[in-house]
């Protein structure tokens, strides 16, 4: 189990809102996994997870893009990394059905991420005001958003892979 601490805040409100989210998701599938959920359930949370951690690399990138932050390519790299990863273990979870690995690399990847590129994230954009295509893109001065947090127990807001 991740729990969300002060160490793990960035400060910016939309990209807290996605970690948190994460973390709900990843905190779930393991309840799911300890409560052995069938194959089907656990693939159908991990494709939410994977939804959501796309939707939240997204905007961190439109962020860095729009604030032309210089460690960009660095950032984007990890994102990739974990994406491939992830993409590699659940075609491996189809075969297999052992999940347990999959939380411990994610919930190890997030917080060296977290600490090693979104809190080097979080400071660069402190003192630098956004640009006009970070205004056009809806993020507000100095926060980059106001994304409220949404547990994902209490409204989940990913939809289910069959309806895509």
């Amino acid at each position: 189990m991740i729990v969300w601490d002060g160490q793990l805040e960035t400060g910016i409100a939309a990209v807290d809102a996605d970690h948190k989210r994460m973390i709900d998701f990843i905190n779930l599938i393991e309840k799911a996994n300890k409560a052995n959920l069938d194959r089907l359930a656990n693939r159908e949370l991990l494709g939410h997870l994977l939804f959501v951690i796309h939707k939240h690399f997204t905007r961190e990138e439109d962020i860095m893009r729009a604030s032309s932050y210089h460690n960009i390519n660095q950032h984007i790299d990890a994102h990739k990394v974990l994406i491939d990863t992830m993409n590699m273990m659940v075609a491996d979870y189809e075969k297999r059905g052992a999940i347990i690995y999959i939380l411990d690399y994610i919930a190890g990847y997030f917080k060296i991420h977290f600490k090693e590129h979104d809190n080097i994230l979080a400071e660069f954009l402190k003192p630098n005001p956004l640009s006009k295509s970070a205004k056009g893109l809806g993020f507000s001065e100095g926060r980059f958003g106001n994304a409220p947090y949404q547990s994902v127990t209490q409204r989940p807001t990913v939809p289910s892979h069959r309806s895509r």
